[in-house]
């Protein structure tokens, strides 16, 4: 089981990542380690097993965000975006990737085309998951689709985003309107659609 997932991971292909990220020489023990990172963030979202024969390839363009810890923290945290195909799907994968000590630690994020970061992600999730249980009779297994951006960033810095949830048989289907608050942060509107 090991060797083909090696193996596939050798064909993960890297543009160059921030040296916060990886060190020099340490681009292929990144590309293997991402790799099943984003074999373990699909088994997550889809509620299946790891899919060890999929594709995983850098999303065009690449999507890298550099977040530097606060107060001065050795460190780095970075957003990575890559494509995933295989076991009857594809979809983008976002994990961010964390390091501190010389390793590396992963969170998956939503799949799709969000644009909202690891922060607003995480801020959004703490009120919209509890929610969602609420009204589908308290279901602790949601199973996400692709989050599809539906209306890009304006010149005023507005989107909107669908998200869509499978929970426990039940789907809810969300548009997500992001609009940069007036004391700095990203404020949010969720409707039904």
């Amino acid at each position: 089981m090991l060797l083909p997932i090696l193996a596939a991971a050798a064909t993960l292909v890297l543009s160059e990542r921030p040296p916060e990220l990886v060190k020099a020489g340490g681009a292929q023990a990144y590309a293997v380690w991402l790799r099943g990172q984003v074999l373990d963030t699909d088994a997550h979202f889809t509620g299946k097993g790891v899919c060890a024969d999929a594709k995983v390839s850098e999303a065009e363009p690449p999507h890298i965000e550099v977040l530097r810890p606060p107060n001065g923290k050795a460190g780095a945290l970075v957003l990575e975006r890559l494509a995933f195909s295989g076991c009857g799907h594809g979809w983008l994968i976002n994990i961010a990737v964390g390091t501190t000590g010389g390793g590396w630690s992963a969170a998956p994020m939503l799949p799709g085309e969000s644009q909202a970061g690891f922060l607003l992600q995480n801020d959004v999730l703490k009120t919209l998951v509890p929610a969602v249980r609420k009204v589908s009779a308290g279901c602790n297994r949601l199973d996400w689709s692709e989050v599809k951006l539906t209306t890009p960033p304006n010149k005023a810095g507005v989107w909107a985003e669908a998200w869509s949830i499978n929970a426990c048989g039940r789907p809810v289907n969300l548009t997500l309107t992001f609009t940069p608050g007036a004391n700095g942060g990203t404020d949010y509107a969720v409707k039904s659609r």
